[in-house]
């Protein structure tokens, strides 16, 4: 958890009458599943300022404004917030002091945490800290669709990483090294520019920001790959060119010089061995 010195917030600067101050912290960082602490003070420098009331609240970034504590030196203390009830407590039972820790964090507890008072006869003091909430990276790949026959120009994959601040690096690698040749990156995007048995490979998506790093891996099966070589060397007279129908079979046109055709249907393996 980082955190700032507390600053004061109000429109006087000299301790005399007058010069009433809430102090916070102007920003806090934490990790979500963990703890913060959100500290406010009362400064009141002449000392004439009676103290009613104190409430935290809560201004989430796509939200509106809601009461997740309250601290009455008669009614004691509220937690009006379902969603923060017994993830957050007063530090103090003091008007003067009351610092709130929240536990169980989350990334939708980012946001704006206003220390207000409710006082006597200057009406309604507050001060504000913005919570940020950091994540290193986590990071899925998707375009994989089990499909990647030979010949294929219009395969590729994505890697998806979300995190807080947004990633600063995304590589991709093969779990034996560098890329294939018949493969081009652009960003977050792996694109296969005609499958091959190369990218019969294991792809590896790492992203990074100054929070930490994150990896996922996929492994893609080119289909079709040893079955052409198999049916070619039958008859060095015959050629032969294939596709993958939506059955997941391997229709082969087997062409010869007598200008015979015929089609021949072959199951294969997830492999691309013959059954």
């Amino acid at each position: 958890m980082k955190t700032r010195a507390l600053v004061a917030e109000g429109d006087n600067c000299d301790g005399g009458a007058g010069a009433q101050k809430v102090r916070v912290e102007e920003e806090v960082e934490a990790y979500p599943t963990g703890t913060v602490d959100l500290r406010c003070q009362f400064i009141d420098g002449g000392g004439r300022t009676k103290l009613t009331q104190v409430s935290w609240i809560w201004e989430p970034s796509d939200g509106q404004r809601d009461n997740i504590a309250v601290y009455h030196p008669i009614y004691g203390q509220s937690f009006p917030n379902l969603g923060f009830k017994d993830r957050v407590v007063f530090l103090h039972n003091s008007l003067e002091n009351p610092s709130i820790r929240i536990s169980g964090l989350k990334m939708s507890d980012a946001g704006r945490y206003t220390c207000e008072y409710a006082t006597y006869p200057s009406g309604n003091e507050q001060g504000t800290t913005t919570l940020v909430m950091l994540d290193p990276p986590s990071v899925s790949i998707v375009g994989y669709d089990n499909n990647w026959y030979i010949g294929r120009s219009d395969a590729a994959l994505l890697c998806l990483a979300t995190a807080n601040p947004e990633p600063t690096s995304v590589t991709w690698t093969t779990a034996s090294g560098p890329l294939p040749d018949t493969v081009a990156v652009d960003g977050n995007k792996l694109s296969v520019r005609k499958v091959d048995d190369a990218v019969n490979t294991t792809f590896i998506c790492e992203a990074k920001n100054k929070h930490g790093a994150s990896r996922q891996q996929i492994t893609t099966v080119v289909i079709g790959a040893d079955l052409f070589s198999k049916v070619a060397a039958k008859d060095n007279l015959c050629s032969a060119q294939g596709r993958v129908d939506a059955t997941s079979q391997i229709r082969v046109d087997f062409r010869c010089f007598r200008s015979q055709s015929f089609d021949l249907y072959l199951g294969i393996k997830e492999t691309g061995n013959l059954r």
